[in-house]
């Protein structure tokens, strides 16, 4: 019934089919008795050879290492933003002397001691694309052995292997390690802490419980979900106060425990107390907030339907972090996952039962109490507590399966087909589904990477003799600037005026990165430099114009004495002072960063000149943008709909744009010429001579 239960709920497309599958799962639960079988929860019946343990536990870390670093050049597609300013941060301690403990915490995500081990990193091994990967690739890895220690002192090495294997192969664990995100080192504080207490409870050695400390106040300086633990830890302290016997019973190695953890993060709450805020992403992503603002409870019923669905339906929307609205397990692991869920209820008076379900529980809270109604990232500290879960079930049938078929090899073939298909399962799901998935494919910034890693080879095989400009819309972008950290003094933002009036740097050859939509600056560049060697360099679906200008041509360069005067006013107002008068070779602004302004709308531009038509014949004129404007030629206003009539020779032109509202800022002038069947923008070499004087409003 379990199978079918996840059967219908694997089919997210269709709504109908979630309640049959709640059912059949609901069904599934109340028809089995664990206690009625032959075995539960235990430490496995007979003892694992050390030897064997050891290679088993190595080659499952060995299989872990494979799915996070195979391929890991080209998946995932590119770096995000946010994995860009981590990378940047580090390097800003390790070259530039920065101590941002102060700073740091205004940022939505402060990762104050992540910045510094990715600093210590880079000092050993250097920074790029792939060391950034490979320590969270490592970092990831290490919290296999703590996992690992944690699930055999709950409940035996066999679990504990099946659950690491479960763990190594789960689609979800791998998504966050591979992209770099922060969230991965929760579960290696998070599962150091327990190890530790865990191996106190069990054995009262001192030191033990001083190291779980260490782990749960060192770890609340990491990712932010990381500030639950301590009440996590708090709730097993007090199942562990009241389970030991009365006369044994002393509340001071709990009152000295939660001392150091306090004294650790002290610090960080001297910092929230000045501030007056836990966290800024936590104010910001409170469901509670959101509740009051709506005054409905429905944000809260969409968060924790969407959570409560991901592990085994829905999944996490977000393609950066899943393929989107894929659930987030493998069918396998999420059939054993529920099964097991409802193992660790039935021990729930024991710590193998309640330490995990607790576990399980409180980390789910950084999603059910969050605005997402589907966090993975947020999530991940989840998933060895899933694998736990996963692993019980799986040994428990398969006790059931080898007590059915005694001395033959059945049991032990169909699990291993089982583990194997879920593996599979999840390989193909990433290398194959996610990796062709357009949405996934494009959510990482893909033309900022490009350009960054282009720069980042340059600096490798190129000797330093060259400048990067790079456009606008691109310019400190943080994956760009932590890639091309080691060059930085040579890149320089793209300013066409600069080339304009040929203030140029000619020391070194030059590179000049512009987004797909700059055809107007590339033609404007190539017109400058006629020899210059224009690059549409496409990779992984992505391309940008990557134009190359050797420094004898910038050496010999004049200034441009064609285009448009433009009049930049901020202000609705026609008649204000404008904000700056510049000559404007030709109209290709594609984002907000092209123009001059510093300040929020409003704004007003005329654009005045005059337009060399090359042939008589008919033009039809185009202005890409979202705001209003108003084209005259000779005078008289341009109809966007028909071509236009125009003798051969010199129009005078006039183009005024308006913009009241919004943060979004594009315009483009184009057209398609007499007998042309493509649009295109108007050429730099299309306009005139500048006019003497600027025709003010």
């Amino acid at each position: 019934m379990s199978v079918s239960g996840q059967f219908f709920l694997a089919q997210a497309g269709q709504a109908w089919t979630l309640f049959p599958g709640l059912l059949l799962f609901a069904g599934a639960l109340a028809l089995w008795n664990p206690s009625l079988a032959k075995s539960e929860i235990t430490k496995g019946s007979k003892p694992l050879p050390f030897q064997w343990e050891l290679s088993l536990f190595l080659l499952v870390l060995l299989l872990a290492g494979f799915f996070r670093a195979y391929a890991i050049d080209s998946l995932p597609a590119g770096m995000h933003t946010d994995q860009g300013l981590t990378g940047l941060c580090a390097l800003r301690i390790l070259h530039e002397g920065w101590r941002p403990f102060g700073e740091v915490f205004d940022y939505q995500v402060p990762e104050l001691l992540l910045f510094y081990q990715l600093a210590a990193w880079f000092g050993l091994v250097g920074s790029s694309y792939f060391t950034f990967h490979l320590f969270f690739i490592l970092l990831s890895l290490a919290a296999f052995p703590l996992v690992y220690w944690t699930i055999r002192q709950w409940a035996g090495p066999r679990t504990a292997l099946l659950a690491l294997f479960i763990l190594a192969v789960m689609r979800w664990n791998w998504i966050e390690t591979r992209n770099g995100y922060p969230s991965i080192q929760v579960p290696f504080y998070l599962f150091g802490a327990l190890a530790f207490w865990t191996y106190w409870v069990q054995s009262r050695k001192k030191w033990a419980l001083l190291l779980s400390a260490l782990f749960v106040g060192v770890g609340f300086y990491t990712y932010q979900a990381f500030k639950i633990v301590p009440l996590l830890m708090a709730a097993i302290a007090h199942f562990e106060y009241w389970s030991e016997k009365k006369k044994n019973r002393s509340l001071k190695p709990y009152l000295a425990y939660f001392a150091v953890v306090l004294l650790l993060i002290l610090p960080l709450l001297t910092v929230m107390a000045q501030r007056g805020i836990l966290g800024h992403r936590e104010a910001d992503l409170f469901i509670g907030t959101k509740i009051v603002q709506e005054h409905s409870l429905k944000p809260l019923w969409d968060v924790w339907t969407g959570t409560l669905l991901m592990f085994n339906r829905s999944g996490d929307p977000n393609p950066r972090h899943n393929i989107p609205d894929h659930r987030m397990l493998d069918d396998g692991t999420a059939v054993f996952f529920i099964l097991g869920l409802f193992l660790a209820w039935r021990k729930r008076k024991e710590p193998a039962g309640l330490v995990p379900f607790l576990g399980f529980g409180v980390m789910l809270l950084t999603g059910l109490l969050s605005t997402d109604p589907a966090h993975s990232n947020r999530l991940v500290s989840l998933t060895p507590f899933v694998a736990y879960f996963a692993a019980t079930a799986f040994a428990f049938f398969w006790d059931q399966a080898q007590a059915s078929f005694k001395k033959s090899l059945i049991p032990a073939m169909i699990g291993i087909l089982v583990l194997a298909a879920m593996a599979a399962q999840n390989a193909y799901a990433y290398f194959v589904i996610q990796a062709r998935d357009p949405q996934c494919h494009e959510a990482f910034g893909l033309e900022e990477n490009h350009i960054g890693r282009n720069i980042e080879v340059y600096e490798k095989s190129l000797p330093p003799l060259q400048h990067y400009f790079i456009d606008p819309s691109y310019f400190g972008e943080h994956t760009i600037a932590f890639l091309s950290y080691p060059d930085r003094q040579d890149v320089l933002p793209m300013n066409i005026q600069d080339w304009v009036q040929n203030r140029v740097s000619k020391d070194k050859l030059a590179f000049v990165f512009l987004n797909p939509q700059k055809s107007g600056w590339v033609d404007f560049l190539n017109s400058l430099f006629p020899e210059m060697k224009v690059v549409k360099d496409e990779k992984l679906g992505v391309w940008d114009y990557e134009c190359i200008i050797q420094k004898k041509w910038l050496l010999e360069a004049k200034p441009w004495r064609r285009g448009l005067d433009g009049i930049y006013i901020s202000s609705s107002n026609w008649d204000s002072k404008p904000v700056i008068i510049q000559s404007d070779p030709v109209l290709n602004f594609t984002s907000k960063f092209d123009f001059p302004f510093t300040q929020p709308p409003p704004f007003r531009i005329r654009w005045t000149g005059t337009l060399d038509i090359p042939k008589t014949g008919d033009y039809q004129f185009q202005v890409l943008t979202t705001d209003l404007v108003q084209l005259k030629l000779d005078r008289k206003e341009v109809a966007w709909e028909k071509p236009l009539r125009l003798a051969a020779g010199p129009h005078q032109l006039k183009l005024d744009f308006e913009k009241d509202s919004g943060d979004t800022l594009a315009l483009s002038l184009i057209w398609k010429k007499t007998g042309a069947d493509n649009w295109e923008v108007v050429p730099a070499t299309a306009f005139g001579p500048l006019p003497l004087k600027p025709a003010l409003p």
